[in-house]
């Protein structure tokens, strides 16, 4: 969303640590629905998170070889970095719609 609409006086590594943040605290309350509680409550965060951040970590490694053929384009801001933020925008508009309506 930043890319699109540039806020300076907002940092984006606080954006992302409240994100985070939040999101861990669902993922914990699934944690305890599915019945993981008690002292293994710690344990099956920890291991989902490592899994989270693993496959996070390979789309990223991924994404940087992309990057560095792609950052010498002439239209790459234009098609890749505001295009793909629209892309990602609709999608997460999308997932958001399709979990408030079911």
């Amino acid at each position: 969303m930043l890319n699109l609409f540039p806020v300076r006086w907002i940092r984006a590594d606080v954006l992302a640590l409240g994100f985070g943040l939040i999101h861990g605290l669902g993922f914990s309350n699934i944690m305890s629905e599915a019945g993981v509680s008690g002292p293994l409550l710690p344990w099956a965060l920890a291991g989902f998170n490592l899994g989270v951040e693993a496959g996070q970590l390979a789309g990223v490694a991924l994404w940087c070889c992309v990057h560095l053929v792609l950052a010498r384009w002439r239209l790459y801001e234009h098609v890749v970095v505001k295009g793909g933020s629209c892309a990602l925008l609709a999608l997460a508009l999308y997932w958001a719609a399709t979990r408030l309506i079911a």
